[in-house]
């Protein structure tokens, strides 16, 4: 018995509170002694769900496969959508445009017109000046929960958040009539709230913006989000669509020299020279590892522990320092319980 609870039972006896007081005090210190025990036991986090959107891959299969052939999908920029955004180009300064030069080559997707808003309960009218990242993200998001056996009917009212990386959004430039539904459509923390008022969620909707890292600082925060109790299940993910993909003069990307002159990027490969540029999305449905297991849900892979920081002083602000990452690597393996000799891929 705790020395609260006794401290209580003796106020009861003394009457100096009354029974109906003492009984909710105590209840509401059982149920705080069990959201505190449940962040304590619950150490590891179950993947249970996962869907996405890449280049030459509709979804987590088709992109594993694509991995483990070692396919490049670094392409022409697809005709289909070139055809739609040409006329945009008309009436704009040229002297804006690179001579010679139409799109960049890049990790594109094929199709991103195509949405169902009826399905979603939108209006035609509306779904017309969403972003498309807002309408891609509804069906990502859709198609995780259902990876993970949920329906809506499930979800509804249930605890779940959604941690969003965030997202830069240029589709607002060709909207003429600034409209309310124009307006949430090309603001993006709505892309959280449009999923949560689909399903009913009643978790916490964040996103997180901190440039390359966005996705994954967005996983992190789900995770401590599960730890801590604030959400029975979380949502994390991003989408990224470049919609106007013209050679500029003035390119910001360009402008900060991370780009391979090859077009071609090799993560943890020693004749690695720069980013390439690319577009898609994905979601993971996280659950309380011992929740999962109890609840008999699918489980993809563990997150024994994550870890965030800041490099501090770098270079500039802009450039990663290989003593940060070290110590976020050092940290994570620390929480983790992890020996770095025993891990492999």
């Amino acid at each position: 018995m705790s020395v609260m609870v006794e401290k209580l039972l003796k106020l009861y006896k003394e009457q100096k509170l009354p029974k109906e007081t003492v009984v909710d005090l105590i209840e509401t210190l059982k149920q705080q002694g069990e959201i505190q025990s449940r962040a304590v036991r619950h150490q590891k986090i179950a993947v249970i769900g996962a869907s996405c959107r890449m280049p030459e891959a509709n979804n987590p299969r088709q992109f594993w496969h694509n991995l483990l052939h070692k396919k490049n999908s670094v392409r022409d920029f697809p005709e289909c959508r070139a055809q739609d955004i040409r006329p945009l180009r008309k009436g704009l300064d040229e002297s804006r445009f690179v001579p010679g030069k139409e799109f960049w080559r890049a990790g594109y997707l094929d199709q991103i017109d195509g949405f169902d808003a009826e399905f979603f309960s939108i209006f035609p009218a509306d779904a017309q000046v969403m972003d498309p990242q807002q309408r891609l993200f509804l069906e990502v998001a859709h198609e995780a929960f259902e990876d993970a056996g949920y329906t809506r009917g499930q979800l509804r009212g249930s605890k779940t958040g959604i941690y969003l990386g965030d997202v830069n959004f240029e589709y607002k430039d060709l909207i003429q009539d600034t409209t309310a539904a124009a307006v949430v459509g090309n603001i993006s923390p709505f892309i959280c709230g449009r999923v949560a008022r689909f399903y009913h969620l009643n978790g916490p909707t964040v996103n997180i913006s901190t440039t390359c890292s966005s996705s994954l600082v967005a996983a992190h925060m789900a995770v401590q989000g599960l730890m801590q109790g604030d959400c029975d299940l979380a949502l994390t993910g991003a989408i990224n669509l470049r919609l106007f993909p013209f050679f500029l003069k003035n390119d910001p990307v360009d402008a900060l020299n991370i780009t391979s002159p090859e077009e071609c990027c090799r993560p943890f490969d020693h004749r690695a020279n720069g980013v390439a540029r690319g577009e898609g999305g994905g979601a993971l449905l996280l659950k309380r590892y011992d929740d999962a297991v109890a609840d008999g849900d699918p489980i993809y892979a563990t997150i024994i522990a994550s870890e965030v920081n800041n490099d501090g002083h770098s270079s500039s602000v802009g450039a990663p320092s290989p003593a940060g990452q070290v110590k976020l690597i050092k940290a994570a393996l620390a929480k983790a319980k992890v020996d770095p000799e025993t891990i492999a891929y």
